[in-house]
């Protein structure tokens, strides 16, 4: 309810508020005016030494307001404002020295869509999508660090069910987890979870056609398991007021300190934390199980709860899964992961603070070498290689401080790709070719949004297709031409919008 009432105050204030934007004074001495060439004001401003600095403001030709905002030091400063031809409000974008810093806001009907984080250029901290219907409820809120998706995002229905968890390290996903599944007869299915505030796991179970079957599992707030309940078939089972506590079994020493403390579940198999110890009482080993199954085991688990030492982890079938050493709590020196068959997977090291360092290096199943990159206090930094499964180069560039930089080589299915990148984004003129070496594509980019004309050509290099954007929307002319490089159809867009297709008008009914 509260974000509901948050979100159609925000759309009434915008509505009553960005109308009315700030004036430009026509009277000063280093006052600029454009115009279209109907006579009516393109755009207009301050100038100084000839280049823009001050307030500017920009018009559609029906003089609606295109995008507002101030510049300080010839640089854009403060947030500037976009706006649709029909003065709906599109994205306000926050500005420091010329560089985005802040929320970046995108709306839709005048009511917000998404959220960007930015500090100093790049993206960092929460990105937040909302649905654009009349529930208006966050969609998927997305971490970022130094501009790429890092940690966990979490994916909401618009009954404001979690349905997803999608982990990501360094910009690719590692992992993802649909739960809380409702199918088509309103059944729920599969595995279900809630949380506390703090995102930290607060119920577990599985449903069967809308029926508990498994353990309904309790965990405390600071992750620890506390309970658990046995369901078969949304029935729970017998036991001591009908709960399946974890009970924990220990022996002994001759001495009698304890020789292995271990969690044991209903069905009396090892399930969570085993600790065993030596006769002086120190801790020597530690392992965790799985409804008996072994899931990790090796170095100790000090006083602290930090984990300390070489461990082990393992898949359900026995087969070794990872490997690496543990400083206080924090993956250290080098670690190897493994396929189910045996072969490495990944391998490379990590700093004293838990983060990638040096050369990493991925692997297929048959062994073969998949990419190999360099990193430096948790960034990618250096060059980047990847090749196919046949060991062809399929990509390669470099990063610096964790941004693609500089030239970049793509080898894809069918085409081959070329060109550069600037503080992360696509920058300049970039070239795509067909296998026998014709061009496919050429176009320009702007911070990763295209810019100006976009070619495609046909195997023979003839043209098919042109393009047209302004500022990463369609913008102007788009053509396209059969086999043989004639004209077949035109379409018209002015700021994204379809206008004309072949030269008629487009009208878009509201229904």
């Amino acid at each position: 309810m509260l974000i509901k009432f948050n979100f159609l105050f925000f759309s009434l204030f915008l509505s009553f508020t960005f109308v009315l934007g700030q004036t430009i004074d026509s009277s000063a001495e280093n006052y600029k005016a454009y115009y279209y060439e109907n006579g009516q004001i393109s755009s207009e401003g301050y100038l100084e030494d000839g280049k823009p600095n001050g307030y500017w403001i920009t018009y559609y030709p029906n003089q609606l307001r295109e995008s507002e905002g101030n510049r300080i030091n010839f640089q854009l400063n403060g947030e500037w404002k976009f706006y649709r031809e029909n003065g709906d409000l599109k994205t306000i974008i926050p500005y420091k020295s010329g560089v985005k810093d802040g929320k970046v806001l995108h709306f839709e009907n005048c009511v917000l869509v998404k959220e960007e984080p930015f500090v100093d250029g790049k993206k960092e901290g929460l990105q937040i999508e909302y649905y654009t219907d009349s529930t208006h409820q966050i969609k998927l809120t997305t971490p970022f660090e130094n501009n790429v998706e890092n940690g966990v995002a979490y994916h909401y229905a618009k009954d404001d069910r979690l349905i997803e968890l999608i982990t990501y390290k360094n910009g690719f996903v590692a992992n993802r987890e649909k739960i809380n599944k409702i199918d088509e007869q309103g059944r729920k299915q599969g595995i279900w979870k809630t949380y506390f505030p703090n995102m930290r796991l607060e119920t577990e179970r599985r449903y069967k056609n809308d029926l508990l079957n498994g353990y309904l599992k309790y965990y405390n707030s600071d992750g620890k398991l506390e309970k658990a309940e046995l369901y078969i078939d949304g029935v729970k089972q017998e036991g001591e007021d009908n709960e399946a506590d974890f009970t924990i079994q220990n022996t002994y020493h001759e001495n009698g300190e304890v020789k292995e403390m271990t969690s044991y579940n209903m069905a009396g198999k090892k399930d969570g934390i085993s600790k065993r110890f030596n006769q002086a009482g120190e801790i020597e080993e530690a392992a965790f199980y799985q409804n008996g199954y072994l899931i990790s085991k090796g170095g100790i688990i000090d006083a602290e709860g930090l984990f300390q030492g070489e461990w082990k982890y393992y898949y359900l079938d026995g087969n070794l899964k990872s490997k690496g050493e543990y400083k206080d709590g924090k993956k250290y020196g080098k670690w190897t992961y493994y396929f189910t068959n045996g072969q490495v997977e990944q391998e490379g090291y990590f700093d004293k603070n838990g983060n990638y360092t040096g050369e990493w290096k991925w692997y297929y199943e048959n062994g073969n070498l998949l990419r190999k990159e360099e990193y430096r206090r948790g960034k990618r930094e250096g060059f980047l290689e990847e090749y196919s499964i046949d060991e062809e180069l399929i990509t390669k560039g470099e990063y610096f401080d964790g941004e693609k930089e500089g030239p970049w080589f793509y080898q894809l299915n069918d085409h081959k790709e070329e060109g550069e990148y600037r503080y992360g984004y696509r920058n300049g003129e970039w070239i795509h070719h067909h296998l026998n070496g014709k061009i496919s594509f050429e176009g320009n980019y702007i911070d990763g949004e295209a810019e100006g004309k976009h070619k495609y050509y046909n195997e023979e290099g003839i043209l098919i297709k042109e393009e047209n954007y302004r500022y990463g929307e369609k913008h102007g002319k788009w053509k396209w031409y059969d086999s043989f490089g004639v004209e077949t159809t035109t379409m018209h867009y002015k700021d994204g919008e379809l206008k004309k297709v072949d030269g008629k008008r487009v009208n878009f009914s509201k229904n």
